[in-house]
């Protein structure tokens, strides 16, 4: 598995197929979420090649780790629990 990038890690372009591979998300929803914002845009290099760069998709990782982390509702307590308090 690759290391994570930082910032201060030389910038690198990442295609499609390694995006797909690094991410777990198929093409379609990638460019759907390219759409609604929820997904960062490609960098064009020239004609019709595009490519991400890995400090994008990185910051988008955290992202979602960041918002699915906040997303998870405490655990309720146990009845057990409640009685001793």
């Amino acid at each position: 598995m690759p290391a994570k990038s930082t910032p201060t890690d030389p910038i690198s372009f990442m295609r499609m197929r390694a995006v797909v591979a690094r991410t777990g998300l198929p093409r379609a929803s990638i460019y759907a979420k390219m759409l609604t914002g929820e997904f960062p845009r490609p960098v064009n290099l020239g004609g019709r090649c595009v490519a991400w760069t890995n400090h994008d998709i990185e910051a988008w990782m955290l992202s979602r780790v960041a918002a699915s982390r906040r997303s998870v509702p405490a655990r309720p307590a146990t009845p057990a629990e409640g009685a001793a308090a």
